[in-house]
């Protein structure tokens, strides 16, 4: 099963389309990359085009990378959405009842989307 998927990547500062070869945990972790190990799901998406058939996109991220600094590189953050994302992210899309499907995003409104920013340590966040 091959699924089509949208990699915001911190490292190169870009947004690409990826190719996931399955919907197991390890093909997303390694997707995600930056040694993650578990992600959560932090934002969901309508697909972009009017023909929607249920289902959604989501930005899968790595969900313990608060506790892992020495694996942070940098973040993004997207308009709308209260809070940065640390380290990269995939946005996967799923159909109605949940399972991995190709993404339904415009992958251009995605790139002017996305705000990166780097980091320079824990005291970037006021962390004592």
């Amino acid at each position: 099963m091959k699924i089509k998927a949208i990699k915001i990547d911190v490292t190169k500062l870009q947004v690409y389309e990826v190719t996931l070869d399955s919907d197991d945990l390890q093909t997303y972790y390694d997707a995600i990359g930056n040694g993650c190990t578990t992600f959560e799901c932090p934002i969901q998406m309508r697909p972009y085009y009017d023909e929607w058939e249920g289902g959604s996109d989501g930005f899968f991220c790595d969900g313990e990378i608060m506790l892992r600094w020495a694996d942070v590189v940098g973040g993004f953050a997207l308009p709308g959405f209260k809070q940065p994302l640390i380290n990269n992210a995939i946005i996967v899309g799923s159909d109605k009842m949940g399972e991995a499907r190709d993404h339904r995003q415009n992958i251009e409104v995605i790139k002017r989307s996305v705000q990166f920013f780097a980091y320079n340590g824990p005291k970037d966040y006021n962390l004592n």
